[in-house]
């Protein structure tokens, strides 16, 4: 085959963690199947970030065409992996696919005083007491990623942050690329900021953790009492 081709019919985050294994084949297609996981409008977010990849021909929402691989295979290795390692997996590939980073682009955006960026989706919400703490201590060198109805809600429980609209995956990636700290929740841009290897600190959902990723600077937070040991590293590695 002159080049391969991928199709994929999940969430987007799903979709972003794909790549770790994609990028070992060389340029390629990918197709995302749009349906019961993502809507075409909301698979179309996503495309601009995908075609922007040095390895990737060409992504477009599927239509019918053929491809070699599916993956979706990566719904049967749901338990004890992460999502990166679960699509991995299934093409055979090592865990190592996915050490260094997968994702690029073309410019970065910066926010004059705003090195950290928050994300809250109103799925896989973490421990009691996560964002709390984390306003505390980073929300005066803040601001926030998502959607308006995301916006609002993060500003009537947790507290108010200036609100940077993006308008697809490719923009939200150029803010976190900009960034020295991403803070969020097993999202979209969770994912894209592993994808890029940002300094981050994840919100666990304990009851679902595939997101949870072994690395220097990348900080899982299952337990309130894990914040002191991590703030002190973010002030020792100077992060910000």
């Amino acid at each position: 085959m002159e080049h391969p081709s991928f199709r994929h019919s999940g969430k987007l985050g799903d979709a972003i963690y794909s790549l770790a294994g994609v990028q070992t084949f060389g340029l390629s297609d990918f197709y995302l199947a749009c349906g019961s996981h993502i809507s075409k409008a909301v698979g179309e977010l996503l495309l601009p970030l995908l075609n922007e990849q040095p390895y990737i021909r060409s992504a477009k929402i599927w239509n019918g065409e053929h491809y070699e691989y599916n993956l979706d295979e990566f719904r049967k290795f749901g338990l004890g992996y992460n999502l990166a390692d679960a699509h991995l997996i299934p093409l055979g590939l090592r865990p190592s696919c996915r050490d260094n980073a997968w994702l690029t682009v073309p410019k970065t955006l910066s926010i004059e005083n705003r090195p950290v960026v928050f994300a809250r989706s109103k799925d896989y919400r973490g421990i009691d007491g996560f964002w709390e703490t984390v306003y505390s201590e980073f929300g005066s060198q803040a601001i926030f990623i998502g959607t308006n109805q995301e916006y609002a809600d993060f500003i009537q429980v947790v507290g108010d942050i200036p609100h940077i609209q993006t308008g697809n995956m490719l923009q939200v990636a150029e803010v976190l690329a900009g960034s020295k700290l991403f803070v969020g929740n097993q999202s979209c841009p969770l994912a894209i900021a592993e994808g890029q290897k940002q300094p981050l600190i994840q919100e666990v959902c304990l009851r679902n953790p595939n997101c949870i990723f072994f690395r220097e600077t990348c900080y899982p937070i299952t337990a309130t009492t894990q914040f002191v040991a991590v703030m002190n590293e973010i002030r020792d590695r100077d992060l910000l």
